[in-house]
């Protein structure tokens, strides 16, 4: 009996400690077993952010994931606390540069793990005011200047321009080139066109304007759109108009324009256009040459006369005729070369027998007359003034 007992103690004891094995085990005691992978999925949240536009600005978003993560797709203008990690994570993005502009910018960044991607936009608002970009257009540049067409923004209620030099442009930023332009004189409303100073030939301009609508700074001022910067570079006088008015004979019933051919036919210009005016017409034509570049008067009253008459001219002629009606006479002339090139200068003469029996011719003004770099009138004619003028311009062909 006893030793019955003992021999089912022992059995007992051999079943026991197979139980705490298989149960060690289970409980994950065999050291060769490897843990269960942690997930790569990855998202992002939120999908979208945004800045404003000052440097500085700053917003956050969170990597989701339980595994190793990369960020990619980040430009010099954002900064990010962290481009790597792993598990879930809070990243702060902040904007390193001002966004100088009336536009939003925006970028892509791609959060990747082994076997996962996810993308969030980051977009950095503008700093300037929308609907107040400024345009030119239809430039005449010869060989004092330039003119051109402007063209403004809805929401414009004003603005400023500026006149620089090339070299300006070598050394300052677009940024200081703005700063500059808000120091000049600000001007209310719009207007048709813009005329540059009067300058030497081959002189290279860089025209700057800006313009303000209904928003204001925090001071009180106006707050400016984008700047436009043209640069333009004042003809060298090598096709000259070619045809100098030489005097203005006149009888009680005729005007008689003569002008003084240079060179042999089609030397300089192919053929030329003549303009005549009479009265208070000829006298605002005159007023205007003398006062603004040549380029204005070429711009505002001779291009759109030949765009209504484009075969209204006269070839190397030397004397002309017309009737007169008035003690006052303008008259002008512009060459073209054989690419339908303007010439960079044009001649005029202007005659007013009010004054004196004979009264005086007044012939090209030679450069140095209009005193290089000063500043031009302000657009002191409006377009429909000058329409008004052209009215009384009439182009002369001769058969």
């Amino acid at each position: 009996m006893k030793k019955y007992f003992l021999s089912m103690m022992s059995i007992l004891m051999v079943a026991m400690l197979c139980v705490g094995f298989a149960s060690c085990s289970k409980d994950g005691g065999d050291d060769d077993a490897s843990p269960s992978p942690a997930s790569t999925d990855v998202s992002v949240s939120p999908s979208t952010s945004s800045l404003l536009g000052n440097n500085g600005s700053s917003t956050s978003f969170t990597v989701i994931t339980e595994g190793n993560w990369n960020i990619s797709g980040q430009p010099d203008w954002l900064h990010l606390t962290a481009t790597s990690g792993t598990g879930r994570t809070n990243v702060t993005i902040t904007a390193t540069s001002e966004n100088f502009s009336d536009e939003s910018r925006s970028a892509v960044l791609t959060v990747t793990t082994l076997s996962s991607a996810a993308t969030l936009t980051v977009e950095q608002k503008g700093v300037l005011p929308s609907n107040l970009r400024v345009s030119l257009s239809n430039l005449t540049v010869m060989s004092d200047g330039f003119a051109a067409d402007l063209t403004f923004g809805s929401n414009t209620k004003g603005y400023r321009e500026a006149f620089v030099t090339e070299s300006a442009t070598d050394v300052l930023t677009e940024r200081d080139l703005y700063n500059m332009l808000m120091e000049e004189k600000e001007y209310s409303g719009k207007v048709d066109w813009t005329v540059s100073p009067i300058v030497d030939p081959g002189t290279t301009i860089v025209y700057c304007v800006a313009a303000y609508g209904n928003e204001n700074n925090a001071d009180g001022t106006h707050k400016y759109g984008p700047m436009t910067m043209k640069k333009i570079k004042a003809i060298q006088p090598t096709v000259y108009a070619d045809m100098p008015v030489y005097n203005i004979g006149y009888t009680s019933s005729q005007w008689s324009p003569v002008t003084k051919k240079q060179g042999a036919k089609g030397t300089r210009c192919a053929k030329y256009y003549y303009f005549m005016a009479e009265g208070d017409v000829a006298e605002g034509l005159h007023d205007l040459w003398l006062s603004t570049p040549y380029a204005f008067l070429a711009h505002s009253i001779y291009k759109p006369v030949i765009e209504e008459n484009p075969s209204e001219y006269a070839i190397n002629e030397q004397t002309f005729s017309y009737t007169r009606t008035t003690s006052k006479c303008f008259f002008g002339t512009w060459g073209i070369d054989d690419a339908n090139n303007y010439s960079a200068e044009h001649e005029m003469g202007y005659r007013d027998l009010t004054s004196s029996a004979n009264g005086p011719v007044v012939q090209k003004v030679k450069k140095g007359v209009k005193e290089s770099g000063s500043n031009a009138p302000r657009r002191i004619p409006t377009k429909q003034q000058m329409s008004e003028l052209r009215k009384g311009v009439k182009v002369i062909r001769v058969q």
